[in-house]
């Protein structure tokens, strides 16, 4: 069965290409899918200067290009999210502590030992903080463990997912986000939420 030879990733809201490096890794971190030149060519090996230079608006068009294609085959975007530029990202709140996630380098873990994990990576100025995992806490048909993103943000623990751009916290940190939003909208002079309690 033939690869495809073009992939257009991250969203359709955000749109990226990918031409050189690894695509793919095994549970122990062993790349099992790369993206490649042909020719054996690389971006390691040949000059960038000799690299031919496309427009921004052609990326565009072969995007739209190969949406035409699709729907023309009878193909849907699995989930489509619409987001306006400057517009927050979606964030979700329902983890809990007991939550299980498939996670890429150590298997399955809950959100608890997750968050054990990432302190002590934070603490730890050689080790990367950013883990990877599938998104079975969520969808079971998001198997990949490399499809989303595990990260410490100003909620704490944070699941980002490349494809529907939403980050999943903590359940009992939604509170803590609308408190937050509520201080951002003082601040600009927008109380639009001056009725709400919040309880924590």
């Amino acid at each position: 069965m033939a690869k495809h030879l073009v992939e257009c990733f991250a969203s359709l809201a955000t749109r990226q290409f990918a031409i050189d490096g690894p695509h793919s890794r095994s549970g122990q971190g062993e790349v099992i899918s790369a993206y490649r030149f042909a020719g054996g060519a690389s971006l390691a090996t040949v000059p960038r200067t000799s690299l031919p230079m496309l427009p921004k608006a052609a990326y565009g068009l072969v995007c739209d290009l190969f949406d035409e294609l699709a729907q023309a085959a009878g193909l849907t975007a699995v989930k489509e999210v619409e987001r306006h530029r400057g517009e927050a990202a979606r964030s979700c709140f329902e983890l809990d502590a007991d939550t299980m996630v498939e996670t890429r380098d150590y298997g399955a873990m809950t959100v608890a030992e997750l968050e054990r994990i990432l302190r002590r990576r934070r603490a730890s100025d050689s080790a990367p903080v950013t883990l990877r995992c599938s998104g079975t806490f969520h969808d079971p048909t998001r198997i990949r463990t490399d499809s989303h993103l595990i990260n410490w943000g100003q909620f704490g623990l944070g699941i980002y997912d490349t494809m529907t751009e939403t980050t999943w916290h903590r359940r009992e940190q939604a509170s803590t986000a609308a408190l937050f939003e509520f201080l951002v909208q003082l601040k600009e002079g927008r109380p639009n939420n001056a009725g709400h309690r919040f309880q924590r």
